[in-house]
């Protein structure tokens, strides 16, 4: 819901008209300023047409893009500023985009010449919507990248897939600017691709970029059931901060008929969390040196004495003793 409300912010909407930004997404007007809460991307689409419904001006979706900086972003935009370079937090939002913006699809290119990201809508808008969504992409993605390089990006290229808006881009965007090209991407000289990230954590973007990676590959392996979409949904936000009721919201069913269909599938919303957790704790047991408080913080445990309950009816064993152990390792070989 993060989204829906800077969009709301943009335009200025009171309390009062919060109910026109929804209309027709059936969320709840005081649910907007509640970032833990799930959006589809059907819905995201739903409120950028009532946003342009409301406002007139030629710009919104530059001035959205302006205002999505990195940590608008949650964990993706955490994993690109930890990148080491900006190939590496180009490839971050290659890889990963779909688990916060859902609505695109976007691939590195690399060439002898250039860095590219190319951005495709992978849903079917009016033209207003994708110009809007994709003037959006590009702003923001810009500021990671400028933030990265640790300057404005001027020898840079845009490339959008439309016809000139005659809207003036020179206030949103510091590159050259083309329209009417096959694909939106934005393309980097080939020579930025290495420059080092000053403010880089080696550690923690490795630590991320690797748990995302074997989540979702274990996920490609499963059939497309109601119990790989709700394990899909707690992958895209906070561990521990999904609830039932949200992740129903998401994929458009009542809590009720949730818990029926994953009941069919011998499996509970319960079930699927507490197997999510387990894992996480493990990884973060046996890859890091995060001691179980931090561990228990970071997975939304309200102290680290229920952190502990938990992981023993998992495992079997405390988190003490499972590190000690080496379990995690001789169960991967």
């Amino acid at each position: 819901m993060s989204y829906t409300a800077w969009v709301a912010r943009i335009l200025g909407l009171g309390e009062s008209d919060l109910g026109d930004l929804l209309a027709g997404t059936e969320l709840d007007p005081g649910s907007v300023y509640d970032e833990s809460i799930l959006m589809s991307s059907q819905q995201l689409v739903r409120v950028i047409e009532n946003a342009l419904a409301i406002t007139p001006e030629p710009s919104f979706g530059l001035a959205l893009g302006q205002l999505l900086t990195p940590p608008t972003h949650g964990s993706l935009g955490y994993l690109a500023l930890s990148s080491p370079n900006l190939r590496a937090a180009m490839l971050a939002f290659a890889d990963f985009a779909h688990l916060r913006l859902g609505v695109f699809n976007m691939t590195v290119v690399e060439s002898s010449r250039c860095l590219s990201l190319e951005i495709e809508v992978n849903m079917a808008v009016s033209e207003p919507v994708y110009r809007c969504l994709t003037e959006g992409a590009v702003v923001s993605i810009q500021s990671v990248a400028e933030y990265i390089v640790g300057r404005a990006i001027t020898e840079a290229c845009v490339e959008f897939n439309f016809a000139d808006p005659k809207v003036d881009y020179n206030d949103y965007l510091h590159t050259q600017i083309r329209f009417d090209a096959p694909k939106t991407c934005l393309k980097f000289p080939i020579e930025m691709a290495d420059i080092t990230n000053i403010t880089a954590n080696h550690a923690s973007y490795l630590l991320a970029i690797e748990q995302c990676r074997q989540q979702l590959e274990d996920l490609e392996l499963l059939p497309k059931t109601m119990t790989t979409r709700v394990k899909k949904i707690m992958l895209s936000c906070p561990p521990g901060q999904a609830s039932e009721a949200q992740i129903a919201a998401t994929l458009f069913v009542s809590k009720r008929t949730l818990g029926r269909r994953l009941a069919k599938e011998k499996t509970s919303y319960r079930t699927i969390r507490e197997e999510h957790l387990a894992l996480l704790a493990e990884q973060y047991l046996m890859e890091t040196p995060l001691s179980v408080e931090a561990i228990a913080n970071l997975l939304n445990y309200h102290d680290s004495s229920s952190f502990r309950r938990a992981f023993k009816k998992w495992c079997g064993m405390t988190p003490q003793q499972f590190r000690s152990s080496g379990k995690a390792r001789v169960s991967t070989n």
